[in-house]
């Protein structure tokens, strides 16, 4: 490992739409000013299933905001994805039902960070942990379902999404972010 490197990611390629939580590490890790090797032999759904594999990671307890996101936002988000996709079946009243979801918690976190005009999370004026795990998640529906619309009913979580992703050891992991400006669900919800 070269200096300053702090470990190994096994994770297919770390900006696809399914990568949240490899990018969350890159961006921690770019803030942090140190590396992560990628590892090019990793294959999921095969190497992470090995004895071997398992016996080296096995799963560790989460923070309060990375569950939020994972639960409240990426739960709901993936499974409306994969009805767009046609990996689900398509049904209106259930798709409404985990949009909402989604929607209701980017509400929340608009309402928290709106409370005494927070820059992040956790208050004060560096980003942590906490600000990477939500944002991981957020983006997902900003580059899809959270259209202009959405956008504009939430202006401070969405502010604060893009400032986020503006940090220059964030943007490195990310890139440039095309946030939606019309959900793909228009006119399938009816």
């Amino acid at each position: 490992m070269a200096p300053n490197n702090v470990g190994t990611l096994f994770i297919y390629d770390p900006k696809s739409p399914g990568a949240h939580r490899a990018a969350r590490i890159l961006a921690t890790a770019a803030l942090a000013k140190v590396s992560v090797t990628l590892d090019p032999t990793y294959t999921h759904g095969t190497t992470n299933k090995t004895p071997e594999f398992r016996a080296k990671f096995p799963t560790a307890q989460v923070a309060q905001w990375q569950g939020f996101v994972d639960f409240s936002v990426l739960n709901n988000l993936i499974f409306v994805y994969g009805s767009i996709a046609g990996f689900n079946k398509f049904t209106p009243e259930l798709v409404k039902a985990k949009l909402a979801a989604a929607v209701d918690a980017l509400a929340k976190v608009d309402a928290y960070l709106a409370l005494d005009g927070r820059k992040f999370l956790l208050g004060g004026n560096k980003v942590t942990l906490a600000d990477i795990a939500v944002v991981s998640g957020l983006v997902r529906g900003y580059q899809g379902v959270y259209d202009k619309a959405i956008q504009e009913t939430y202006p401070t979580v969405f502010r604060y999404t893009q400032d986020i992703l503006a940090i220059p050891e964030v943007k490195g992991v990310y890139g440039e972010v095309a946030f939606a400006v019309e959900s793909p669900l228009v006119g399938r919800l009816e």
